[in-house]
């Protein structure tokens, strides 16, 4: 009997879409790169290409084969996406039309500003709505010698005149990206840029500075166009963030803050120029994410700019606020908190503050220290009982030590672990206060921890030792359907050495 050969019949390209989108799934993740369900159904059939493509290029990554640590240093190895899609784009430049999420990381020690293929794919996205903008400044040999190499001048400058001088068609290539129309959130991490690189006629609604400066400097000549450093402010921001030490005084010549209604600094290095710099309308602020100085000896770096920026925050609906006095001193143990830093909110965001999130760090540098108080001052009041409007909780401890094996997690001082569970629980909901609260979420974690074995003992000490006998208020409210209770562990940061297999350990115990 002799073999038949069948050919698909030709599908709708509604059920198509339907098939497509349904492998795809909805993802709030938008730089999930990876997804085999399309790789495999594009192979299916030729009729399933076009439309998988638009799915499989929408989100890209261009960077280096290898990778270093920008803390440890360490080289971890892998695919050249810069080379490869730069190729790809080359042969079949209508690719790059679908691109709508681009990560680019330039390396400062392998210049790709004289890179044809490069500037070809840069030159082929026209669609991009967000954009990332990295400039890699860590690397085992230094940043001097990279920074010689580079050709682009000092460390973290792009879209310099030197730039534009020495690679022009690299600059402008991502110079179009920035200032296209379609673009709605732009990030730049560690990049020196001028003030002109953002036009004013911009759609830009986010904008996040990593370690970034933003200058007025004039430049002798941006490729054949002056560099704008005056006039009406024009780029309606409604998300700024602000990480690392970024220097942002040249955006006071193009940036309107009123708009405004996220707003996340997460140094506090960068909270004075900010207030400083931008007549920020703080009273019009929904979402905050603030790093925040809670102890009287810490507080002096922030000149109490801080304090004054919540107190002005009249209609806050998310407050996320992260302790930057990461500390376990038994010199201060007399220098106890009083004050809880949520004191200084102001009394309109009483009435509108759903979401909370206080995050504490606490370094640990000797054997056996007295952990002063692990909520790093965030509990040493009731001044979270006047949430009345908190729907949802959310408290996270992270241990940092080189002896992590030597750290007790029972010791803390005059303080105990329990405070959450006397505040919110007895002192809170038990007593008809905090009404509106539906979910307490704790979790004790490690980070930037070398050994596998040590951060897996340590949180099994935090399971039997802290959340079996802690925490007793709250568990019965969540037996009785009061509210739910989250207790969980983790491990942020620093992989683990070889012999761990670079895993992090995730979950704990949920009550």
């Amino acid at each position: 009997m002799a073999g038949s050969t069948s050919t698909m019949p030709d599908l709708p390209s509604e059920l198509i879409e339907l098939i497509v989108d349904h492998l795809h799934g909805p993802s709030s993740d938008a730089w999930n790169l990876q997804n085999e369900s399309l790789n495999s159904l594009s192979l299916t059939a030729r009729q399933f290409v076009p439309h998988c493509q638009k799915h499989i290029f929408a989100r890209i990554c261009l960077q280096r084969g290898t990778i270093y640590d920008k803390q440890y240093y360490d080289p971890t190895e892998g695919l050249d996406y810069t080379a490869m899609f730069s190729d790809l784009i080359e042969n079949r430049p209508d690719l790059g039309k679908y691109v709508k999420h681009l990560i680019y990381r330039l390396p400062l020690d392998i210049p790709q500003g004289d890179d044809a293929n490069v500037i070809v794919a840069l030159e082929n996205m026209p669609n991009v709505v967000e954009f990332r903008l990295v400039l890699d400044d860590y690397s085992p040999f230094g940043l001097s010698t990279l920074a010689m190499s580079t050709g682009f001048g000092s460390p973290k400058e792009l879209l310099t005149t030197q730039h534009f001088r020495r690679f022009p068609k690299h600059a402008n290539a991502i110079k179009s990206i920035i200032q296209s129309e379609k673009l709605t959130s732009l990030t730049l991490r560690n990049v020196c840029f001028p003030a002109g690189t953002i036009p004013k006629s911009t759609k830009l609604a986010q904008l996040n500075l990593q370690s970034a400066q933003c200058h007025t400097r004039r430049e002798a000549s941006y490729g054949s166009e002056q560099v704008p450093v005056e006039g009406s402010n024009a780029v309606y921001l409604t998300s700024f963030k602000c990480t690392g030490s970024a220097s942002l005084s040249g955006l006071k010549a193009i940036l309107d803050p009123e708009p405004i209604t996220m707003l996340d600094i997460d140094a506090p290095i960068s909270v004075v120029p900010i207030t400083c710099h931008f007549p920020f309308q703080f009273s019009r602020l929904e979402t905050l994410a603030l790093a925040i100085s809670t102890h009287p000896a810490f507080s002096r770096g922030t000149f109490g700019v801080d304090k004054l920026l919540l107190s002005q925050t009249e209609s806050l609906r998310q407050l996320h606020l992260q302790s930057v006095d990461a500390y376990a001193l038994e010199s201060l143990i007399h220098e106890e908190y009083t004050t809880s830093p949520l004191r200084s909110l102001h009394p309109g965001s009483y009435a509108t503050l759903a979401r909370l999130t206080l995050s504490s760090k606490v370094l640990v540098y000797y054997g056996f220290t007295t952990i002063l108080d692990p909520y790093n001052g965030f509990f040493a009041d009731d001044a979270i009982l006047n949430l009345d409007a908190l729907k949802e909780l959310r408290v996270e401890v992270w241990i940092s030590s080189p002896r992590l094996q030597m750290v007790d997690p029972l010791e803390c001082g005059g303080y105990r672990w329990d405070q959450v569970d006397e505040v919110v629980g007895s002192q809170g909901v038990a007593e008809g206060r905090l009404k509106n609260l539906k979910c307490v979420a704790v979790t004790i974690g490690v980070e930037n921890v070398d050994h596998n074995a040590h951060a897996k003992g340590w949180l099994d000490y935090v399971n039997v030792l802290i959340f079996k006998f802690a925490f007793g208020r709250l568990k019965e409210m969540n037996d009785d359907k009061v509210l739910d209770l989250v207790l969980s562990t983790g491990v942020r940061g620093r992989r683990f050495d070889s012999d761990a297999e670079g895993e992090e350990i995730e979950g704990g115990s949920d009550e």
